[in-house]
């Protein structure tokens, strides 16, 4: 195998291995809105939000995370999820000390936006 093949193999494990380890993580963080509510919409009204948008945000989130797995979708999740994540890190920013540093947030916006970066040639157009 060439050495241009060898890196394109390794460049796509990478690219998978990176979009099930946030892809699911982002999963489960969609879920535990739905899992456990009242926390979740106390946080949120506790940020000057309506409690309502905890499951907004927990759907799309896990929406997104299932959308990333598909090649063609993942350019637009990872840029969607990314974006929620911007909020969440400026939220934690305004409210310290509420859930936890933005650090979190902010490693997933990274993350995020390189996927959807090394998904763009793929990505669905109309």
């Amino acid at each position: 195998m060439s050495d241009d093949g060898t890196k394109k193999k390794v460049g796509q494990i990478i690219l998978w291995v990176s979009t099930v380890a946030f892809g699911g993580l982002m999963l489960l963080a969609g879920a535990t809105k739905f899992l456990q509510p009242e926390m979740w919409v106390e946080n949120f009204e506790g940020w000057g939000y309506p409690g309502a948008l905890a499951y907004l945000i927990g759907g799309l989130e896990m929406a997104g995370a299932v959308a990333l797995f598909v090649p063609r979708f993942a350019t637009y999740a990872g840029g969607m999820i990314a974006l929620i994540m911007c909020v969440a890190a400026l939220t934690l920013i305004m409210n310290p000390g509420t859930l936890g540093p933005p650090t979190i947030p902010l490693i997933n916006v990274i993350g995020f936006t390189a996927i959807a970066y090394a998904r763009r040639n793929q990505r669905w157009t109309p």
